[in-house]
């Protein structure tokens, strides 16, 4: 409630400053920026759910959307298969991620190293394939998809944000590998004592957020026609932002999708809204700034909310 009424707020603020912001126009702009918002967001939340943070999302979201424009325009295989084939290629790094922190100890500080590593080597790979220089001209049905709008109002890319978002929350509401990511996240040493197979949990989670990364960077290459190489290099700080905004716990534990979306799209809002009030470039980095530190100071308010509760709970036993 509190995402939600914030966005009210700054929506009312910024459109009675600006004529053109509740215009069709701008509502199908704020919606594609906030479909890579919250796909980067989610990306995150599901690492940041088992415990430990994932500096890698977008490193592997570039490393995708360039595997896609390579083979589409240096070996001419059909768009739809180079898609599926870049977002394998986040189930890879995923996959690469999760096996080098397991081995290496699996802790939350492992974690977030290693994917610090992994970082610059996707990125690397990135640079490597393309030399620096972006894919231009895109096949036609590729670019559809970041440009075309149901009923003229809703963007494709919303939908697609949407569907991800919904078998995200169905993974952790109903499905046992979410209850154990969480579990894994909460405690890992009563989850190793229930039997929880805590090396294949961590390399799961770490697969899912890579799809999701590498799913946002090709949808992202799709809004711009074109694949560069450091598509994802600015994603790192508001991928933090957007769960820990809509209550995702930094420690682990407990996550909450529609928070996150929320997060997201409130995210996409300051960075659209900005724009239309024509503040400076320099003070937008300032804000982007304040909301991270907004974003964990209440994280850490919630979590000594919940530690005080805990400790009424035992005093009262």
């Amino acid at each position: 409630m509190g995402v939600l009424l914030s966005m009210v707020v700054f929506s009312i603020f910024v459109g009675y400053n600006s004529n053109t912001f509740f215009s069709v126009d701008n509502f199908i702009a704020v919606s594609r920026i906030c479909s890579i918002t919250v796909l980067v967001g989610l990306s995150q939340m599901v690492v940041m759910a088992g415990g430990g943070l994932n500096i890698s999302v977008g490193a592997i979201g570039g490393l995708g959307a360039v595997v896609c424009g390579a083979l589409i325009k240096r070996t001419g295989i059909p768009w739809e298969f180079a898609i599926i084939l870049g977002i394998f290629i986040g189930v890879l790094c995923g996959a690469i991620n999760g096996f080098i922190i397991t081995k290496l100890g699996g802790t939350a500080e492992i974690c977030w190293l290693t994917t610090l590593a992994t970082m610059a080597i996707f990125t690397g790979f990135s640079l490597g394939i393309t030399h620096a220089k972006p894919f231009y001209d895109m096949p036609e049905g590729y670019d559809w998809i970041g440009a075309y709008n149901i009923f003229g109002i809703f963007s494709l890319m919303l939908v697609i944000m949407i569907i991800f978002a919904v078998i995200i929350w169905v993974l952790f509401k109903y499905t046992s590998l979410g209850r154990q990511i969480l579990a894994v996240g909460g405690n890992q040493k009563a989850a190793v004592l229930s039997g929880i197979n805590v090396n294949k949990v961590l390399i799961f989670k770490h697969i899912i957020s890579g799809v999701l990364a590498a799913s946002a960077g090709i949808l992202f290459s799709t809004r711009l026609g074109a694949v560069n190489a450091d598509i994802g290099l600015v994603w790192m700080l508001f991928s933090f932002a957007a769960p820990l905004i809509g209550g995702t716990r930094m420690e682990g534990g407990r996550v909450n999708v529609l928070g996150a979306v929320l997060g997201g799209v409130l995210l996409a809002l300051v960075s659209n809204g900005v724009v239309h009030m024509r503040i400076s470039i320099f003070i937008v980095e300032f804000m982007e700034g304040l909301i991270i530190l907004l974003a964990v100071g209440l994280d850490r308010l919630r979590a000594i909310r919940e530690e005080n509760l805990e400790r009424l709970e035992r005093s009262t036993i």
